[in-house]
């Protein structure tokens, strides 16, 4: 019986695992380039990565690998240390993100605002882009971390432009991009590349294109072999020990690679399931990438993500199980074995045009259009991350991301939000809700103010102020403090609530309380105003309750109230 379950789920997996595992190993040797690794370090990456993800993971359909979200931070640290590093970075990365596993900590990431994540996905992209102009325009150039010193290198020989090169790269990004648009059936990227290996071979073995025309292994200036594990060699190992630096780099830069992997990893599995309706387990997720990263650096790899093009396309090739991301590891495997060796004739220029494509599908058009319409913080939060990661560095962009945006968030709970319903001779005039506290006119003699959400140190000062415009309204008799929509009270916020009685209490205003939940009312009943306001029976259940102490009849009080206490 199980032999027959086994050989089902090969049965409806199989084509799907041979699809995505056609498209990973061009990406995966085309990204790791980008991320200045080596093809093979980038085919270990996603062979072992998604064969552990397949083991221990908890989404069916997620396919870990190198991806375009981490290419501009491997890149800067290669040019500056050297790209035998980049397998400890994986390791590292992987301790990082089963500490954070074991510790449960990954559930606070998920607080990163969409904002700086489409910033810092804009930003990669744009960096891809730029690192493969070179490429493009067949300009043999020493590769370098600052963006505006690359393009100043490009500009300044733009008179040695090779138009061969150029028109390959045209011809590639705009076969992957129209490919992409009428919604090819076959992957663009697997037609693209076999036409990379059947031309480059051509070009290799005519002297006129051979002269013209840059190889990925003249590039490289390295043979392309493959290789099912490469070991860390033990004396870069040492070597990280000894230098404190090298070792500090290294670790501040596997922290952002941890925390970027596991926010595209369960991203990458939660849109999987949408497309599916399926739920995938996060605590098992965390678990699979943490292992795919030690594993991957153990054998020689990159630090691997969730990707979405593939996963994507794991799902719509009809895979169903976890089979699939086994069946893509060991078809991956016999591709490389094939066909890796290959790969070194493959011009750098379609290289390029895979990566522009890869770099177009990271920019969330939709997101910055919807940020242009409904929310204009969201926008320039994402367009300054985007900004930092292409000019400065990725990590500062994300740091920075996260600090704007969580001082716009506790900009707007300083303002307190509330909703003040007044009263004039037992007759609503007029409702507020806000942030705003405005009084409509000086005949106001009763207000039912609510205080929503919470009341705390951050907003408490803008309560006191509306209590302050209170104390000045010259015919104001009553106040009903409804704390119904209150959900979390601190000892600052109780003070200041403190406050605001006694200066009502001092201008002769009568002071009544609708009743809290039971944790705010915990907090609340630690004043002495309010276990007096207890004891004077001027705590209610209901703000219709309060209202009818104060002399209002039930017409008087009307369904608007009734509604809200429903």
């Amino acid at each position: 019986m199980k032999r027959d379950i086994f050989l089902d789920k090969i049965k409806f997996n199989w084509k799907s695992a041979l699809t995505v595992a056609m498209v990973t190993l061009p990406l995966s040797i085309a990204i790791s380039v980008a991320s200045g690794g080596t093809p093979t370090q980038g085919v270990i990456t996603s062979i072992w990565a998604t064969f552990m993800a397949g083991i221990f993971g908890g989404s069916h359909y997620n396919i870990l690998g190198v991806a375009g979200a981490l290419t501009t931070i491997l890149l800067s640290f290669s040019l500056e240390y050297g790209f035998e590093f980049l397998p400890i970075i994986a390791i590292f990365s992987g301790i990082i993100v089963l500490l954070i596993y074991l510790l449960k900590f990954e559930k606070y990431l998920v607080y990163v605002p969409s904002s700086v994540m489409y910033g810092f996905a804009g930003g990669v992209a744009i960096q891809i882009a730029i690192t493969q102009i070179n490429d493009a325009l067949g300009l043999s150039l020493p590769k370098t971390e600052s963006i505006l010193h690359s393009l100043e290198q490009t500009f300044s020989n733009l008179d040695k432009v090779n138009l061969l090169s150029l028109l390959i790269f045209l011809i590639t990004f705009s076969t992957l991009f129209i490919l992409k648009k009428i919604k090819s059936p076959i992957p663009g990227v697997i037609p693209v590349s076999i036409f990379g290996i059947l031309f480059g071979i051509y070009a290799n073995i005519s002297e006129d294109l051979n002269k013209v025309v840059i190889s990925l292994e003249e590039k490289l200036k390295s043979n392309i072999d493959f290789k099912l594990i490469d070991f860390v060699n033990p004396n870069n190992i040492g070597e990280v020990i000894s230098n404190s630096d090298l070792f500090g780099a290294i670790f501040s830069i596997s922290i952002i690679v941890a925390i970027i992997s596991i926010l595209e990893t369960l991203i990458t599995a939660k849109i999987a399931d949408k497309i599916t309706n399926t739920r995938f387990n996060s605590r098992k997720e965390m678990l699979g990438l943490s292992l795919a990263n030690i594993f991957s650096g153990l054998f020689g790899g990159l630090p691997a993500t969730g990707a979405f093009i593939r996963t994507g396309l794991n799902v719509k090739s009809g895979a169903n199980s976890k089979m699939s991301q086994f069946l893509v590891s060991l078809i991956t495997i016999v591709l490389s074995i094939l066909f890796l060796g290959y790969f070194k004739y493959v011009p750098v220029a379609i290289i390029a045009g895979i990566l522009f494509n890869t770099a177009l599908g990271l920019i969330e058009i939709d997101k910055f259009q919807r940020y242009w319409k409904d929310d204009k913080t969201s926008l320039f939060v994402a367009i300054l991350v985007l900004i930092i990661v292409v000019f400065r560095d990725a990590s500062f962009g994300i740091i920075i991301g996260i600090s704007v945006a969580l001082l716009v968030f506790v900009d707007k709970l300083s303002k307190g939000e509330f909703e003040a319903i007044f009263n004039e001779n037992k007759k609503i005039i007029e409702c507020e809700h806000g942030s705003c506290f405005v009084i409509p006119n000086d005949n106001i003699d009763n207000i039912v103010y609510s205080i929503e959400g919470i009341m705390v140190y951050l907003d408490s000062e803008a309560h006191l102020h509306n209590f302050q415009k209170m104390v000045e309204m010259p015919n104001l008799k009553n106040v009903i403090i409804r704390m119904r929509d209150t959900f979390y009270m601190d000892l600052d916020g109780l003070d200041i609530l403190d406050e605001s009685v006694q200066m009502l209490h001092a201008k002769g205003i009568t002071v009544l309380f609708t009743k809290p939940c039971q944790k705010v009312f915990n907090v609340m009943i630690k004043s002495k105003i309010f276990r007096q306001k207890q004891k004077d029976n001027l705590i209610f259940e209901k703000t219709e309750l309060a209202l009818k102490y104060l002399g209002f009849t039930d017409e008087e009080i009307g369904v608007k109230l009734d509604k809200k206490e429903v």
